[in-house]
């Protein structure tokens, strides 16, 4: 080997040798932009979600209103409430009242005494004379309601009444006054095997 060739290849060498190399690309560097894709779909999602949940709670803590109904209650004087037997249910002995839905009748005791209760009877009332007269009417057994004076006028009245429940027979009467005679009565029974519900029983008033 000559002097010249030597030279050639101790420059090659050389050559070879502070050649700069190549530099790898990371693998990292390929997932980079996927990386920060994911990054901004998870931020886009927490922003999503957080006002979601602002949404819902501005709405669940919504100020609620409600209607104010005001409800007016006229209160009897005390000049009515006296005036009246009963004053809790302001009626009189004898009135019409109303219990559960059904109809009755005001007892002396201030209770509405209905069918529920008590067998419902009527008494009719004749006037034999021309004029008006009063009538004290008792019943046995005891009536549970009905009215004890019953102002009879000359073409007559009916009244109902309230007997105990579950009975078969009853007898009544009407006391009443005449100015010749004093006092007089009438006296009518009724009787049934099955029950008293319904009777219509006649008691004759009259002066002679």
């Amino acid at each position: 080997m000559d002097d010249r060739t030597l030279i050639d290849n101790l420059k090659n060498r050389w050559r070879a040798l502070n050649r700069p190399k190549k530099k790898g690309l990371r693998l990292s560097h390929f997932r980079q932009p996927k990386s920060n894709h994911i990054i901004m779909t998870r931020f886009i999602l927490t922003i999503r979600c957080f006002l979601f949940a602002s949404a819902t709670c501005f709405m669940g803590c919504e100020k609620e209103t409600f209607d104010v109904t005001v409800t007016e209650v006229d209160v009897p004087s005390p000049e009515v409430i006296a005036s009246v037997d009963c004053p809790v249910l302001m009626l009189d002995v004898g009135d019409a009242c109303e219990l559960n839905g059904g109809e009755g009748m005001v007892s002396a005791e201030c209770e509405c005494i209905t069918s529920d209760s008590g067998d419902l009877i009527t008494l009719e009332f004749i006037n034999d004379s021309s004029f008006e007269l009063v009538a004290t009417v008792e019943t046995e057994p005891p009536f549970l309601a009905g009215l004890t004076y019953v102002v009879i006028p000359p073409s007559g009245t009916t009244v109902s009444y309230y007997l105990p429940d579950g009975i078969t027979a009853f007898s009544s009467a009407a006391f009443f006054v005449c100015s010749t005679s004093g006092i007089l009565d009438d006296v009518a029974s009724y009787s049934n095997t099955s029950s008293v519900e319904g009777a219509i029983v006649q008691l004759h008033v009259g002066c002679p």
